[in-house]
This record gives structure tokens, C-alpha cells and sequence, in this order.
């Protein structure tokens, strides 16, 4: 009876493409002592060399269209971050234990177990953290506490060197006014500048339980990442910093600050170039240090961003041209943007009601509705992949992936519907545009979705 309970589990976990776990089952499983259960146990071996086929098949042949979900991994408690490398050999994920696991996506192998955190994170009260590889995939940055940013080196697998802008943890902080703080990291496309802004997962931007804005909050650090030089820095006085981006040409850097302001930084010259106040501040923890609700063009000349009195305005980073407004059907707000190659900018509206997407080009003034194409009414990330054809959309719960010319949806995963409380979500999305590979995290496990 014990073996048939296990071979009953295992089998669930196969069906279900939980192969870790079906493997520690099988491994782990008693003595049958049956020729009929022998039988059934190799038909499982079998199973389970096809699913690790198809695992392979998945990886390697990403655009076939199998659905499947596959498990990875599990972490020691849930999952703060995961990111996959920009060649899409290494997935990276980090839970609030401070246990970063390195996996190598072509078979699912755990490269690198590192722990270096653990101890930090245990007398933490702030379990968050973000994660970054930088262009050329040789690094990892681990954004954790007050502007305290670790790298790990891909060739070594080991961290070998720490960023503190400021470096603080929250017992540094005024007390009681903060918490799950974090540190956010970039990258400019080039790899050349990383990005450090300290912030935190949750706050009182108003300052209205009594306490003042930490000046850590409303600060930004740019450094050069090879020699580790600083090369600009700015406070925002009683402001916190809520969303920012790099321009495609990594020369400019647009923040946003909580409330309305938004400036367009000239990091070469470290000086301000452009500024606005009708910035979109969505009020929302987990859009701390995003980038979603602005944009810069290709061609690095234009910012686009989400903009009050349903707007979505196009500001002209050097000022060569007036501003161009997109006028979104009252009382809609934009909660997302992104721009392809010719300029068309994909607008994702906030409704409490319904789920909207437009469609704008800059030199219009109105936009174009598109279809409802989303299950969501809260999209925080828009990604556009013209030559494969792929548009994915990404919120709190749920990654579709779309075909970018036809809207017609070809895939879904939301882990949310696992959730046994739909008021706790803690999911993760990575996704690897060129493979079409999607990483999910959800609670302390990593899934393949394929």
C-alpha cells in the first residue's frame, strides 16, 4: 500500500510536469515485491525520460506550441526575484532567505547554490530584493536593503565584489516609517552605467504616519560598472523616486518621482535636460523602481510616458520639438507603455472594469482602441518582439503571450489560479524574448512555461 501511495504521487507529479519532485519519489520509493508494480515502475521511468525530452525539445524548440509547465526548482522560503541571462543560457532566482540558486536552462541544472546572504537576510526584516544581469551576461547585480548591491561574476559563480550607495539596512532608517526595503538595479543597454536607486516594497510616500522621507529614497546613483567609478548622483528632497529608464543610447535617464514630477537627466554631462508635473504616480507598492509607465523611442529623441488627465504625453528629450499629447477616453489611465520600431506606441489602460489597450502613433492625437486583449485590468509590463512576432503582457498574476500583428493570443500561464488566497500573490515573471522562454515564480517553486 505504501509503494502504491507513492507511485500514485509520482504519478501526479508527472502529469502535472513536476518532474523534480517525481524523481525524489521514485528515488526515495520502497521495495514492491511485485511483478505487476515493477512493471508500472518502469512504465514511469519511461514517462519520465519523455517529459525530460520534452524539457529539452522545450528549451531548444521553443516555438512549438506544447503546453507545458515545468518545474525547476524549489527555494528554502518564497521568492523575492528571478531573472533570466540575455543569451538565455542561465536562470537566476533569489528568495527571502537570501539563498541565490544559479540554473542552466538548457537541461534545468542547479549550477550554483550560493548562501553568502543568508546570514543578512535572517536579521533582516526586509526580505525583498531585484536582480539584474548586465548586457553582455558575464554578471549578476543582487539589489538588497539601503542601496547595498551585490555582483556575482558568471564565469566564477561567485560574488565577487559589493556596491554601497548608501549601503544601509533598516534599522539605519528612521524607525517604523519603512518596510521590505530593497534596492533597485539596471543597466543602460550598453552595459557601460548600473543604476542603484534604494527604495521600498512598502511606504508611506506622504510621509503621513508621522515620519519624514528618508533622503535614501529620493536618490539615484549612476556608476561606471567596470571601474566602479560614481558618476552621478541626485536627492530629490522630501520626494521618493517611483519608475525609471535608461534611453536605448544609455545618454539619458528619465526618473519619476511620487506625486507628478518627472526629469530627464543628460548623463554625460550629469545635468538635467527636460522636465514635466503631470507624471502618473499609480500609487502602488509594486511598481516601486519600474519602468512601466514610461518609455524612450528607439531612436533615444523621444520620452513617452503615462500622463494625468488621461493623457500620454511624447516630450522631445532635447527640446528640438513641442509636445505631443494622446487624448485616452476619460477617466482612463495609462498603467503601461512600450514602442516598437516605428514609433507606435502600446498603451495599457488601468480600469477597474474592464481591461483596454490602445494603440498611438506619435504624430497623431488621438489613439486607436485595440480589441480587449488582456484578462487583466492592472498590466505592468508591455513587451514587443516585432521579428518574432511576439507581444507579451505581464501584471501582478498572469503573463499572455500574443501575436504582435494579429492580436490572436497564443498563450497563457497564471499562477494566481494555484493560489489558495487570491488576496496573496507573490508570483515572478522572467522572460527570454529571442527563445520565448518564460520563468515563473510562484510561492518557493520555479516553473518552466513552455
Amino acid at each position: 500500500m505504501r509503494f502504491k501511495a507513492v507511485y500514485t504521487m509520482a504519478l501526479a507529479n508527472l502529469r502535472e510536469g513536476n518532474l523534480l519532485d517525481a524523481q525524489a519519489k521514485l528515488h526515495e520509493r520502497p521495495t514492491s515485491g511485485s511483478s505487476y508494480w515493477d512493471t508500472m515502475l518502469k512504465d514511469m521511468e519511461k514517462s519520465l525520460g519523455e517529459y525530460n525530452m520534452l524539457y529539452t525539445e522545450a528549451v531548444q524548440f521553443p516555438s512549438r506550441n506544447r503546453a507545458a509547465l515545468l518545474e525547476l526548482t524549489r527555494m528554502n522560503s518564497w521568492i523575492g526575484d528571478i531573472a533570466i541571462s540575455p543569451d538565455g543560457s542561465i536562470g537566476a532566482v533569489m528568495d527571502y532567505s537570501g539563498q541565490l540558486k544559479l540554473i542552466r536552462m538548457q537541461d534545468g541544472m542547479v549550477l550554483k547554490v550560493l548562501t553568502d546572504y543568508n546570514t543578512f537576510f535572517l536579521g533582516e526584516k526586509a526580505m525583498e530584493v531585484r536582480l539584474a544581469f548586465s548586457p553582455d551576461g558575464k554578471f549578476l547585480a543582487v539589489g538588497m536593503a539601503v542601496g547595498l548591491v551585490a555582483v556575482v561574476d558568471l564565469q566564477r559563480l561567485e560574488f565577487v565584489r559589493e556596491l554601497k550607495y548608501p549601503g544601509l539596512d533598516w534599522e539605519q532608517l528612521v524607525p517604523n516609517a519603512y518596510y521590505e526595503e530593497y534596492t533597485h538595479v539596471s543597466f543602460s543597454a550598453s552595459g557601460k552605467y548600473i543604476l542603484i536607486i534604494p527604495t521600498a516594497a512598502q511606504y508611506d510616500p506622504q510621509g503621513d504616519n508621522g515620519y519624514s522621507i528618508p533622503a535614501e529614497y529620493g536618490t539615484f546613483y549612476i556608476l561606471d560598472f567596470v571601474t566602479g567609478e560614481l558618476i552621478l548622483k541626485h536627492t530629490y528632497v522630501d520626494r521618493k523616486i517611483i519608475a525609471s529608464v535608461f534611453s536605448p543610447d544609455g545618454r539619458f535617464l528619465a526618473i519619476g518621482l511620487e506625486g507628478k514630477e518627472i526629469e530627464i537627466w543628460d548623463v554625460v554631462q550629469s545635468q538635467p535636460v527636460t522636465s514635466r508635473n503631470d507624471f502618473v504616480w499609480l500609487a502602488r507598492a509594486d511598481r516601486v523602481g519600474s519602468t512601466q509607465t514610461m518609455a524612450f523611442t528607439p531612436n533615444s529623441e523621444w520620452l513617452v510616458y503615462a500622463a494625468q488627465n488621461s493623457e500620454v504625453r511624447a516630450v522631445h528629450v532635447e527640446g528640438h520639438h513641442p509636445d505631443r499629447l494622446c487624448h485616452l477616453e476619460k477617466p482612463h489611465t495609462s498603467c503601461a507603455v512600450a514602442i516598437d520600431s516605428k514609433d507606435r506606441v502600446l498603451i495599457a489602460v488601468l480600469n477597474s472594469k474592464e481591461s483596454l489597450m490602445y494603440q498611438w502613433q506619435i504624430t497623431d492625437d488621438q489613439a486607436e482602441a485595440i480589441t480587449d486583449t488582456h484578462n487583466s485590468n492592472d498590466i505592468h509590463q508591455i513587451m514587443i518582439d516585432e521579428e518574432r512576432d511576439r507581444l507579451w503582457l505581464i501584471d501582478r498574476t498572469a503573463t499572455e503571450l500574443y501575436h504582435y500583428s494579429s492580436g490572436k493570443r497564443v498563450q497563457s500561464w497564471n499562477p494566481h489560479s494555484w493560489s489558495y488566497s487570491y488576496g496573496v500573490v507573490y508570483n515572478r515573471y522572467a522572460i527570454h524574448n529571442p527563445n520565448g522562454q518564460i520563468l515563473i515564480a510562484y510561492e518557493d517553486q520555479v516553473e518552466l512555461g513552455v
